[in-house]
């Protein structure tokens, strides 16, 4: 258990987190917030790249900084920015990633290989990395938050870059390995979470919001959630009365959800969506 202590972090005067407490046990957690949340400020503390102003993170009852190396062992992570050496290939780049941490020589060849082929990429393991997309280098920086086969996953925006077709196989493969270890990731696409996470997490002005499963907070906007076709002139003066959660263009109609105002007789109940959720929790 990857247990985060009443965890408070300033930089200077300003407050970034503020009193937090959380509990990981293997699966999927999920981190929406809005932009400035604190997101990032947390998953920096869980990896010890930073550390708390006030309280304390345990793995297993130990505080994490006392185990110094020991911790890191069980750590894959990927930052946002994912530093990579441009003329290597993905191949070197992993085995030289598999160095550094200490991994046993005989078994890197095979892991790196089957790690290429778990993100799709064994086709291009030998091609430099400055030939890739934004997506393709995306997934090399999946595979090596995965070279040592880590008990805490930690994934900071993993699918920024992916098409369609890639998020899908990042949703597949994070629903493979969440059986035996605690992944926590962000993301501001609600739906790659949404599909994968045991537990979602909202952090609002700097604190822990809600923590609940997301259909336990999809539920929470039952019957609050609601869908309407009007004609496009009379959008404006409904948005005056209506908090609009989506808009769809159709020649000069306008397809909506909202929430919130007086119900008109022509609209319809929709099933709540986390994305409903998320829109209307953080305004």
């Amino acid at each position: 258990m990857l247990k985060v202590c009443d965890v408070t972090k300033r930089y200077g005067k300003f407050t970034v987190l503020e009193h937090i407490d959380l509990e990981f046990t293997p699966g999927v957690y999920g981190l929406l917030a809005p932009n400035g949340a604190g997101k990032t400020t947390l998953m920096k503390l869980l990896t010890t790249l930073a550390f708390p102003t006030e309280g304390e993170i345990r793995y297993d009852g130990v505080e994490i900084r006392t185990m110094n190396a020991a911790y890191r062992e069980l750590l894959g992570y990927l930052p946002q920015q994912m530093g990579y050496y441009p003329n290597q290939s993905p191949i070197q780049f992993l085995s030289y990633l598999a160095a550094l941490k200490g991994m046993d020589r005989k078994l890197v060849p095979d892991r790196v290989e089957g790690l290429l082929e778990l993100v799709g990429l064994l086709d291009v393991k030998r091609k430099k990395m400055r030939t890739f997309s934004g997506g393709m280098i995306q997934r090399v920086g999946i595979a090596q938050a995965l070279l040592n086969d880590p008990k805490i996953l930690i994934l900071d925006e993993p699918t920024a870059g992916l098409d369609p077709s890639e998020r899908v196989r990042f949703r597949n493969i994070i629903a493979g390995l969440s059986k035996d270890r605690i992944v926590i990731l962000s993301t501001h696409i609600v739906s790659d979470v949404e599909s994968v996470a045991n537990r979602i997490v909202f952090l609002k002005d700097h604190q822990v919001a809600l923590e609940a499963a997301p259909e336990e907070i999809c539920l929470t906007m039952r019957g609050k959630v609601f869908e309407i076709s009007l004609p496009d002139t009379e959008l404006p003066r409904f948005e005056q009365s209506h908090r609009v959660l989506s808009i769809r263009q159709e020649h000069n109609w306008v397809h909506l959800r909202f929430t919130d105002g007086d119900i008109p007789a022509e609209a319809v109940p929709a099933e709540p969506t986390l994305e409903d959720a998320f829109l209307v929790f953080f305004r």
